[in-house]
């Protein structure tokens, strides 16, 4: 057994420009909404690690924003990407608009 000292560690410099990469080469291939939601997920997931740097803060958003609408235009009904919508429009200050959209995922969520 190897003790875990003798791993070599890393920055979490170093990890947050792997994750980066890693997310920079995923891409939706099929028309599957949750997939896509999930990348949405993913992206804005990503925003705390581009705090402060606001022009890849702006991309990181706008790729959000483009998977979450990806699943609603195969999915029209997918809650999810309509939630995630709002809590990208949040982040963008914008939060009259973002409890408009979580309204109307709330409201559409209910049976």
């Amino acid at each position: 057994h190897r003790d875990l000292h003798s791993f070599p560690t890393r920055r979490s410099s170093d990890l947050k420009v792997r994750m980066e990469n890693s997310i920079c080469c995923i891409e939706s291939t099929s028309q599957d909404s949750y997939s896509e939601v999930a990348l949405g997920n993913i992206w804005l997931h990503t925003l705390p690690l581009c705090a402060r740097d606001k022009q890849k803060e702006r991309r990181h958003q706008g790729r959000a924003l483009a998977m979450y609408k990806k699943a609603l235009h195969h999915d029209p009904r997918n809650i999810w990407g309509t939630n995630g919508i709002s809590a990208v429009f949040s982040q963008k200050g914008f939060m009259n608009e973002a409890c408009e959209i979580f309204a109307h995922s709330y409201m559409a969520a209910e049976f």
